[in-house]
């Protein structure tokens, strides 16, 4: 293949993968919000609990071969058949396991109904076992306006599904409901738009070498799984359902701006790093461009989204959501890091030192448990404190090592996101006081958010913050517009 046929796809294939992540949280946004409505933060949470069973066992059945196969560069048939029926096969082990392990879990949570509704809604392990090679084979040859096409039909078809069983009473079902129907979906979706179809072949041979590699993967995916879901698995066994939905309803508002604003940059600044690793002047520079350009925008929408929680609940959520925005302002405080953090991550990766990356992963984990530990008893706000605290320390652990490595210290990576934050913490306070005078809460959705934009590019323009003038160029080289 031609080096211009290799970048107009990966050019391609990064405008379809940016439609479909923003596509995706679109859709995913706005179902929620009528779920939210529909449904009890209770519901929400029975579901929650659950998840963290069905998140694992994926793992277990993808372990690791999709992304063997993707980096396999001469896979081919017999390679895919051989990964398909082993996916199919763990697929089912895994619900037959969950299937009679569902009255201890209901026993674990002190929930009864959650048999009957973990052994239906694990057969989606089941059903997601049939997509995970063709999908991975699209990924492969970035086909991502075919992922995108495929998301976005399966994730609306099944949020309507759900919204209208939940305007029918069903409660929890109602989204046990819609992720069985978006796996459903998604199966003829995929071997409708992928070339490659399954054969009865299969060879054990061809599986030694993928799992030889996969199992790295997989050893790394299911540690970083669990982790990612251990604060549910606490609420959930320490408090209630409801604080659980409570809890992850915070949760997906302010992942908003963080996963939206970081992916194409944390996707970008990888291969971008490992090309210029052996000239640390230069890449200094990038970095510190990418850390800048990530505080920029990332920190005023977060200060944004803390400010308009509360009358966005009361508007969209009503007040049965109301429990949720001190988690949000707490969630927010601590992802503000993380932009920083994956920099600094792909700044070890990047200069080969995966060991210092496999070291601060261990460490990472040692801390969540331990501040966990210490402030479990004391509730969820102070648990979400204690998440401030480890975010920010892990933060200023890649700093110190990444810094190290480029010349880059902590210190001046302070010294370089300080104006953006300053403003985005100034902003805040005007937004704020605003909001005490505007009395109807759809006007301060209205008003506060473009407010709050004018006085953050004022403020910036006026103490002259560089990034701002970065942001105007970027926007015009996209837009086609001449300087």
């Amino acid at each position: 293949m031609s080096p211009a046929s290799l970048k107009q796809r990966a050019i391609s294939g990064v405008i379809w993968s940016t439609l479909q992540h923003s596509g995706q949280t679109g859709i995913t946004f706005v179902i929620g919000i009528l779920l939210a409505r529909a449904l009890s933060p209770s519901d929400f949470g029975l579901i929650g609990m659950l998840l963290v069973f069905l998140s694992v066992s994926e793992i277990f059945m993808d372990s690791g071969f999709g992304t063997a196969l993707v980096q396999k560069i001469d896979a081919d048939n017999l390679d895919y058949n051989t990964v398909f029926y082993f996916n199919i096969f763990v697929s089912v082990l895994c619900y037959w396991l969950l299937f009679w392990a569902a009255p201890l879990v209901s026993e674990f949570y002190n929930q009864p109904q959650l048999t009957d509704i973990l052994r239906i809604l694990a057969l989606n392990i089941v059903i997601s076992s049939l997509t995970l090679v063709p999908h991975n084979i699209l990924y492969k040859r970035l086909a991502f306006r075919q992922l995108a096409i495929i998301n976005t039909i399966s994730m609306s078809v099944s949020g309507v599904a759900a919204i209208v069983a939940a305007l029918n009473g069903f409660g929890a079902w109602s989204l046990v409901l819609q992720h069985l129907c978006g796996s459903l979906l998604k199966v003829p979706l995929f071997f409708l738009l992928c070339p490659w179809k399954p054969r009865l072949t299969f060879s054990g041979r061809r599986l030694r070498p993928l799992f030889s590699y996969g199992s790295k993967i997989f050893g790394a995916a299911l540690v970083q799984r669990i982790f990612d879901n251990i604060y549910s698995i606490v609420i959930g066994k320490m408090y209630s359902a409801e604080m659980l939905g409570h809890f992850h309803r915070a949760a997906s508002l302010q992942n908003i701006p963080t996963r939206i604003l970081t992916i194409s940059v944390s996707s970008v600044t990888f291969p971008l790093f490992s090309e210029i690793q052996d000239d640390r002047k230069r890449l200094k520079q990038h970095v510190r461009k990418a850390i800048m350009l990530e505080a920029f925008v990332v920190f005023p929408a977060l200060a944004g989204v803390a400010t308009i929680a509360l009358p966005f609940v009361k508007v969209f959520l009503t007040e049965k959501w109301l429990p949720c925005v001190p988690y949000v302002y707490l969630l927010c405080m601590a992802s503000i890091a993380y932009p920083m953090k994956i920099i600094n991550q792909n700044v070890l990766r990047a200069t080969g030192r995966s060991d210092l990356f496999m070291y601060n992963e261990i460490i990472s984990k040692i801390l969540l448990i331990l501040c966990l530990v210490i402030t479990v008893r004391y509730g969820i706000t102070a648990m979400l404190v204690g998440n401030v605290a480890h975010s920010w320390i892990m933060w200023g652990m890649l700093a110190y090592q990444s810094g190290r490595l480029i010349d880059y210290s902590p210190r001046e990576q302070c010294l370089d996101v300080a104006p953006m934050l300053w403003t985005s913490i100034l902003m805040g306070v005007v937004v704020i006081g605003l909001g005490q005078v505007i009395p109807c809460d759809i006007l301060k959705l209205i008003l506060l958010p473009i407010c709050g934009a004018l006085v953050y590019v004022l403020v910036s323009f006026v103490c002259k913050i560089s990034m701002l003038n970065e942001v105007i160029l970027i926007m015009r080289n996209r837009l086609g517009v001449a300087p």
